[in-house]
């Protein structure tokens, strides 16, 4: 029998709530009374009862009413109200200001005490330790003396948690470098049975010294697991349906996944081999096609090359394929042109083609003496057939047609420019004057005649057949740099050949930085802008004439048309000029002649007129350019001439290039924007 009398005071009433009659109003667990036991031996207030006036609850001396604190053992018997926070005695069961009942109010903050005790200590068991030592350090911000129930609890507590934490960790810390050992050893499947043992709280920590996260390990593992499941099941079926062709790979694959497996190493190996083998196979038929298309035996490498399966196809195999069936197409074009020029005996056409493609095939390092043979005879039956035709009629007919062919030309060519000079020109958002350039016929390139032409300057028709807008001047760099915000042309290296100012022409930019030009401003704009080509450069240029420059062939004038070495370079102006500054073409147009080279769309060929098409020409294709390159870069058409250029490069028809990529001093550009 327990005598309560006499136990210490600051125990009686905890160890008489656990002898109470009904469960409800005992402890309701061993820890609660643990707790209450630790709370009343530590001397912390009991509030569990009620007080006389001037009771200390801590050592039950009475006191004066008026006192601040217990004149026995020092306790504070003033605290706040619960609900208006004015000063109260302990004991008083309302406040004076506010008239709030205190009890049900410290009722209620105990139970909030109580929600965060039993949360904190769920979160300790579920090991999510921050989530516990969060919710438990709040609690102790508690200073009101009726609510210290739990402070003897919080210190025992943190204990608790910090061996938990220790002791967790560690053994996580077992799991991932057990885990760690699995991978190495290839057996994934034990790796995930390891760290389905990590809590999952505990997944995303990282150990001290290590890198992987148990959340990262499961994600790694789970997909060599998977993969290498996949990889089995299609090795396996491949094999059953014997199409071994392509599995080298695969099984490469599977055993880095898992490398002791002796029936995929043996697999690997015969694997092997066999490719080697394939390889050797195609090679050889490689070899032969390379053979029949150096002697223009172009179908029958097309035969053996299409010998190889699809899917052994490299791509130096494909583009074998590729350029045997474009030389046999041209072949058969020639072939068929001379036969059928042979019928009509006029060999004038078929004859300039077939040249073209022997010069084409010549550069690959490719003969073809049939074709050669057929196109000598050809042109030793021209030649008989051109004796056999009276010389006067056919100068006569020549000259008619001559006379007739100018006389059109410059009639049309004089009204188009009368046309356009009557027109006024546009602007856009940063600047630029455009002039409409109608559609029309010229002759482009140079007479045979010419002084100082080129070999790649061959005189022949083109139409243009739409109209477009051409920029009046060349970019300006207050242009370059409104839309792009770069300055290229502060070249340190070339920094004394340079004058900056907003109306001078942009340098030093390259056809890729031109190209990147349009489309910026196209996109600003909503209207398409891009680089001529070559055979609008020269047709707006030549503005209806067929002189040397578009204002005719005396050179002597050019210093009122152009910048070039005679009045800039040679007079200490070694830079380009403002634009504008010169007389313009018939079609308004400035700085056509010098000042900066003018980047075009066009690849460079040398001798790309001979083939060029009639109607709109844009250039040879990329792999019929200078360096046979199929991509953005190779070389590109320059034209016009610059300040540092003699006269004979400033002509209308003269022809210059530069690879895409590369910027120059001399170089800039002006712009066509599309009709709408």
């Amino acid at each position: 029998v327990i005598n309560i009398a006499e136990l210490p005071a600051k125990l009686q009433t905890t160890v008489a709530k656990s002898l109470e009659q009904t469960k409800e109003d005992r402890f309701q667990s061993a820890m609660e009374m643990r707790e209450a036991v630790l709370q009343a031996h530590s001397g912390k207030m009991d509030t569990s009862r009620s007080l006389g006036d001037g009771e200390c609850p801590q050592c039950a001396t009475t006191n004066a009413s008026d006192n601040r604190h217990c004149d026995e053992c020092g306790a504070a018997l003033k605290v706040e109200c619960l609900s208006c926070k004015a000063s109260i005695s302990i004991w008083k069961k309302a406040c004076r200001e506010c008239g709030a009942q205190q009890a049900p109010l410290v009722e209620e903050a105990l139970a909030a005490l109580k929600a965060d005790h039993d949360q904190a200590e769920s979160f300790l068991e579920d090991l999510r330790y921050k989530a516990a030592t969060d919710k438990a350090a709040s609690m102790t911000k508690e200073t009101d003396s009726r609510l210290q129930q739990y402070a003897a609890w919080h210190e025992d507590f943190s204990t608790r948690l910090e061996l938990s934490r220790t002791s967790e960790l560690a053994r996580l810390a077992e799991q991932l470098q057990e885990a760690l050992a699995h991978e190495q050893a290839y057996d994934y499947e034990a790796g995930l049975q390891t760290l389905g043992q990590v809590a999952p709280s505990l997944q995303q920590t990282t150990i001290d010294g290590g890198e992987d996260t148990a959340e990262e390990l499961i994600d790694r593992l789970t997909t060599k697991q998977t993969r290498l499941k996949e990889l089995e099941g299609i090795v396996r079926e491949r094999v059953a349906k014997k199409e071994d062709t392509g599995l080298l790979p695969i099984v490469t694959e599977l055993l880095t996944l898992t490398p002791d497996r002796p029936k995929f190493t043996e697999l690997q190996s015969r694997l092997a081999a066999k490719e080697e083998s394939i390889a050797i196979r195609n090679q050889d038929v490689i070899n032969v096609a390379t053979q029949c298309i150096t002697s223009a035996r172009f179908d029958e490498a097309i035969s053996g090359l299409n010998s190889i399966p699809d899917i052994e196809r490299t791509d130096e195999v494909r583009t074998l394929i590729e350029q045997a069936k474009s030389f046999l197409q041209q072949r058969e074009a020639v072939s068929q042109a001379l036969e059928e020029a042979e019928k009509l005996v006029n060999f004038v056409t078929a004859t300039r083609q077939a040249g073209v493609y022997l010069k084409r095939i010549a550069k690959a390092d490719i003969q073809d003496p049939q074709l050669q043979q057929m196109l000598d005879e050809a042109k030793g039956k021209e030649a008989v057939s051109f004796r056999k035709t009276s010389l006067i009629i056919g100068g006569i007919v020549a000259a008619i047609f001559i006379v007739i062919t100018i006389t059109c030309v410059v009639m049309e060519m004089n009204h188009a420019a009368a046309v356009i000079l009557a027109r006024a020109p546009i602007s856009n958002t940063i600047g630029m004057t455009l002039k409409e350039i109608p559609a029309g016929t010229f002759m482009m390139g140079s007479p045979e005649t010419e002084e100082d032409r080129s070999d790649d300057e061959h005189q022949h028709s083109v139409t243009i057949t739409k109209a477009f807008y051409m920029q009046t001047t060349e970019v300006t760099q207050g242009q370059w740099k409104a839309l792009m915000g770069t300055e290229p042309w502060e070249n340190r290296e070339f920094y004394e050949y340079e004058k900056e100012g907003p109306n001078y022409a942009a340098n030093y930019v390259s056809w890729d930085d031109a190209v990147a030009f349009c489309k910026k401003l196209s996109e600003k704009e909503g209207k398409t802008y891009r680089l001529p080509t070559e055979a609008e450069w020269e047709y707006a240029c030549r503005a209806g004439t067929e002189t040397r420059w578009s204002f005719g062939n005396d050179e002597t004038v050019l210093g009122d048309y152009a910048w070039y070495r005679e009045n800039a370079d040679a007079i200490g102006e070694k830079y380009a000029h403002q634009v504008g500054q010169n007389k313009p073409n018939a079609f308004g147009l400035y700085d056509m002649h010098g000042n900066v080279h003018e980047w075009c769309h066009d690849y460079y060929e040398d001798d790309y007129y001979l083939q060029s098409s009639e109607k709109n020409p844009t250039g040879p294709s990329p792999w019929m350019s200078r360096n046979e390159s199929r991509t953005s870069g190779g070389d590109r058409v320059l034209r016009g001439g610059s300040w540092y250029d003699r006269s004979r490069l400033t002509r209308s028809a003269f022809r210059d290039w530069y690879e895409a990529h590369d910027r120059a001093l001399l170089n800039g550009f002006r712009v066509v924007r599309e009709l709408d």
